[in-house]
């Protein structure tokens, strides 16, 4: 009897998980506020930033990490770096995935393949094989027991550290207010075409 108490629980949080994904991908636009931190091993630092994510439905995002900025129109991405009044502008190879931050979770059912750990309310995801980009390769994804929310990401970067993002808000458009992907910066910000 044990067993299949411990298979329906499975199978809910399984099902639990499908929701927050649909929820994500039926949205037109996601609104975030979350607090990224990042763990060092190489500098043996932790470094941690405030920020804001608006990530439409079709690729496009505009997300704020502490001072910088990170905009992707459709067509060209722009990384403003504040302490250098610097933005890189570039278009990107159509061929790659355009990703930054958390802008991966609008695709988390398109791009990786989930289950469900031990610990409540947990997940493991993994970037499916024909999948290539600059998003993580893997990650665990913690939701919320109250709503259809994600309160935890991470993962891994390139480099081996470990990131975590903290959702602290999450709100979903039915509309996305295009000019949040309209590129504004500083009048005196240096341009550097990539």
């Amino acid at each position: 009897m044990t067993g299949i108490v411990i298979l329906s629980a499975i199978l809910a949080a399984a099902a639990d998980f499908k929701d927050v994904k649909l929820n994500l991908s039926r949205s037109d636009c996601i609104h975030f506020d979350f607090l990224s931190t990042v763990d060092s091993k190489i500098f043996d630092t932790i470094d941690s930033a405030s920020g804001v994510a608006y990530i439409a439905k079709d690729g496009r995002y505009y997300i704020e990490v502490g001072p910088d900025i990170y905009l992707f129109d459709g067509d060209t991405l722009y990384t403003y770096f504040w302490e250098n009044n610097q933005v890189i502008i570039e278009k990107p190879d159509s061929a790659d995935l355009v990703a930054s931050e958390i802008s991966f979770v609008m695709k988390l059912d398109e791009w990786y393949d989930s289950k469900s750990l031990k610990q409540k309310n947990s997940y493991r995801l993994v970037r499916k094989k024909d999948i290539e980009g600059d998003i993580p390769d893997s990650m665990i994804i913690r939701v919320s027991d109250k709503s259809l929310d994600i309160e935890m990401i991470e993962y891994f970067d390139i480099n081996g550290d470990l990131n975590r993002i903290k959702i602290l808000k999450q709100e979903s458009d039915s509309s996305c207010d295009n000019s949040r992907f309209q590129p504004e910066f500083p009048d005196s910000v240096e341009k550097v075409r990539i």
